[in-house]
């Protein structure tokens, strides 16, 4: 590795006062933004604040790379171009928490983010290995603007650049994989870290500070990647001397922290006021019974008395809709053959196994009659296929009077808003494969977000659309906490146990905080 030699006080004067300075642009940019979306007060111009951080990250970056060099030219115009080049290459993962405030708040088109959401296992995996080719580019060329500003021409900077990164494999991989990853997976590290502080704490005036602290450290992690990327290639670091006083420090330190702990007052701030629906998961909870089973239905019913159980449905070959998650028997069934490739006469006698528990698949007009039966209100998913998404929702139509009072969701589109169609009276949602593209504009009434990938910031939009917010899968009660502070209108759960542990202690409040945000 190389060798660096930080004279400290330099450090201190200089990259601290430089290091809050861009802090507080960066979020001062993200609450202005965030403000402006919540309450429809955007303007066009506001769509500047980006490429503006990105050009006073680039400034930053020119500093901290060319003051370890003793240079010929101190400046070149070309070269700055080409750092703002590289810093909009990085942007995804610098600033990745403003693209997905854009894709929130000014989603893509529905029919580009269904097409991304059907075929996502194709394509995020091209996406990810371009990107990966694309960020090995930017290590070998990030030292081209400094052989620029020496006065090379473009074409002999970016040879000489990949020429100086050329390393043995295992320092190539240390410096291109490991220590940026290391720095990227480090908020995770600092969220637990926190998380496990949170308990400590006893009044808002501390949970501010702490709060405060955390966004600090969380966002200034992107500022240290971007302090290590300057010292890529460098042998030996040399400090310019800047005169820099212990008031610039202190200054830029205090006006931080100000915008920081705006932010940490307003998450604290937040208050619970809608009571959640509890949903049973495929119908189960705590693997009472095997998955969407008339047992599970029955007993699951009878044990917790959920607000709604999800089940799924699915159409076979002759256009019989039976109750079922998979689309492959394999797991349940040990075949490996598709539902709708299947007859309703050869799937009625297979025998299905989970947790020790066996039944046979049920029809879904049978699953539908013991529901209403016992008075138990359905979310019914329908799961379609090439074959089947064109015709499953004819098959509803016959059972439209018993359909009455349940739920209809599907993680199709198009399929969705075909059943709001056919039954505009009742409530009818769209599942999102993964949250972090934004929800599609639809005429839909609620939106099932992932856990996983949910943020306050899409439940704060759906809301604003006026969409009712569901959550799966919410199996802790420390989710459940989560989710009940940013108003979520349901929680979808294989443990229904875990959400009648509600928890109102501030140590509570801070965690759920921190999950989300």
């Amino acid at each position: 590795m190389s060798t660096v030699r930080i004279h400290f006080s330099t450090f201190l004067y200089s990259d601290l006062a430089i290091f809050f300075s861009l802090a507080f642009f960066n979020q001062s940019l993200y609450l202005l933004y965030q403000h402006a979306f919540k309450y429809n007060k955007f303007f066009w111009l506001y769509y500047l604040g980006l490429p503006v951080l990105i050009g006073l990250s680039a400034v930053v970056f020119t500093y901290l790379q060319s003051r370890n060099q003793t240079l010929r030219h101190p400046f070149s115009l070309k070269a700055f171009g080409l750092r703002i080049l590289i810093i909009v290459f990085l942007s995804p993962i610098l600033y990745w928490r403003f693209y997905q405030l854009f894709l929130i708040w000014r989603p893509l088109p529905a029919e580009w983010l269904s097409f991304i959401f059907l075929y996502r296992w194709k394509i995020l995996p091209i996406v990810m290995i371009l990107y990966f080719g694309l960020l090995y580019l930017v290590y070998r060329l990030i030292l081209a603007a400094l052989f620029i500003q020496d006065g090379a021409t473009l074409k002999t900077a970016l040879l000489l650049s990949w020429k100086k990164t050329m390393q043995p494999v295992r320092r190539q991989l240390l410096q291109f994989f490991v220590i940026p990853v290391s720095i990227l997976v480090s908020p995770i590290l600092l969220k637990l870290f926190f998380i496990a502080l949170s308990q400590l704490l006893h009044n808002n005036i501390s949970a501010i500070l702490f709060l405060t602290a955390y966004l600090l450290l969380k966002n200034g992690i992107q500022l240290v990647f971007l302090f290590y990327l300057a010292s890529i290639g460098n042998n030996s670091i040399k400090l310019i001397q800047l005169k820099f006083t212990h008031l610039s420090v202190l200054f830029s330190f205090l006006i931080c922290c100000g915008c920081y702990s705006v932010s940490s007052y307003q998450l604290l701030d937040q208050h619970n006021d809608t009571q959640a629906l509890a949903i049973s998961h495929r119908g189960v909870s705590a693997d009472n019974a095997l998955q969407n089973s008339l047992t599970a239905l029955k007993k699951t019913h009878a044990e917790e008395q959920p607000d709604f159980i999800e089940m799924d449905i699915q159409e076979t070959s002759d256009h019989h809709l039976v109750v079922m998650h998979d689309e492959n028997l394999k797991k349940l069934a040990n075949i490996d053959a598709h539902i709708d490739e299947l007859s309703w006469d050869e799937l009625k006698h297979l025998t299905l196994k989970e947790n020790g528990y066996q039944e046979s698949i049920p029809l879904f007009s049978d699953y539908l009659k013991t529901a209403n039966e016992i008075q138990q209100k359905l979310l019914i998913e329908l799961k379609v296929s090439a074959k089947t998404k064109n015709t499953i929702v004819q098959q509803l139509l016959p059972l439209r009077s018993q359909l009455e009072q349940h739920q209809f969701q599907s993680m199709n589109l198009e399929t969705a808003e075909k059943i709001k169609q056919a039954f505009p009276k009742q409530q009818v949602g769209y599942i999102l494969p993964f949250d972090l593209l934004g929800s599609p504009r639809n005429s839909l009434d609620f939106i099932a977000i992932e856990s996983r990938t949910a943020s306050n910031t899409l439940i704060q939009a759906l809301e604003q659309q006026q969409k009712n917010v569901y959550v799966w899968p919410v199996n802790s009660a420390i989710t459940a906490s989560a989710f009940r502070l940013y108003n979520a209108n349901g929680l979808i759960s294989d443990d229904l146990s875990s959400l009648n542990k509600k928890n109102t202690s501030l140590t509570n409040k801070l965690v759920s905080i921190l999950l989300l945000n």
